[in-house]
């Protein structure tokens, strides 16, 4: 018997369809973190953890007290302390590294939700930057200290808004990003002083009114910013007896000149298409 003209065809698929519902439903934030969390975590299965995820652990592990990991042992990491804290009392969990790499999807899915549901940006810039190289594999699969890091400047640029009524949640941001790492300390700071540059502009007609009317939440905010700076600054210091990194502390006049290539090869990573491919750039400065 011929089928009816009148039945129903079966909707082939589109991939215009597919992006039209995507940027049109109301769950996309929760979609594409949940995509990014399984892509996310089949790779992390499959990665062979590195030498460096694993002296994290390690010095971690091995610390017999959280005293002897902040003053004894962290002093030759030259990296703040927040994510050996977190492992140290991961590894009173467990000694499975498993969990360190758990902990480290726990920051990069939170953060890449905090993106998807509250950034300003469009929805294809959101998956271009979401599934792209660093996102999924330098602070996702790799473990270590960027991901609490990315995690803590987004919510920093979450309660940014609120900075005309209270700073202090604001700085309780700023004060761990820089306990994150090198870079964090760097972006910390950075807000922090773009912070005080916009409170005197935003109140120069009534500056004095202003400062009196906030002085404890200004100075508690002030004071944990800059003590959180300080002891992130004093921890990455490298001892006398380190036998690498002692020279980040001696003034380097090459150093400086070759800081635009620095900034070129962060900014525009294009790596030569060869094994050793780690740390080039196809266009040379």
């Amino acid at each position: 018997m011929a089928a009816s003209s009148n039945s129903v065809r079966p909707q082939r698929f589109s991939p215009s369809k597919l992006w039209h519902w995507l940027n049109h439903t109301p769950y996309f934030a929760a979609i594409i973190t949940s995509l990014y969390a399984g892509l996310l975590l089949v790779g992390i299965l499959h990665h062979e953890i590195w030498r460096d995820e694993m002296q994290a652990w390690l010095v971690a592990r091995d610390s017999a007290s959280l005293g002897e990991l902040l003053f004894q042992n962290l002093r030759y990491e030259g990296t703040p302390a927040f994510w050996y804290i977190c492992l140290f009392f991961l590894t009173r969990l467990t000694h499975n590294p498993i969990a360190m790499q758990l902990a480290n999807m726990g920051f990069m899915v939170g953060a890449i939700y905090l993106l998807t549901q509250f950034s300003p940006l469009s929805r294809l810039q959101k998956l271009l930057f979401i599934f792209g190289y660093f996102p999924l594999f330098e602070y996702g699969i790799i473990s270590r200290n960027y991901a609490s890091g990315l995690f803590f400047c987004f919510c920093f640029c979450l309660l940014y808004p609120l900075r005309h009524k209270q700073y202090f949640p604001l700085a309780l941001g700023l004060a761990f990003l820089s306990q994150t790492s090198a870079y964090g300390l760097l972006i910390s700071a950075t807000f922090g002083v773009f912070l005080g540059i916009d409170f005197l502009w935003t109140h120069r007609q009534t500056l004095v009114q202003s400062l009196q009317a906030q002085f404890w939440d200004l100075s508690l905010s002030s004071t944990l910013m800059i003590a959180s700076a300080l002891t992130a600054g004093l921890t990455m210091l490298p001892p006398p007896d380190r036998g690498w990194g002692t020279e980040v502390t001696v003034w380097s006049t090459f150093k400086l000149l070759a800081t635009p290539a620095i900034l070129w090869n962060a900014f525009i990573p294009i790596p030569e298409p060869h094994y050793t491919f780690w740390n080039t750039n196809i266009v040379h400065l």
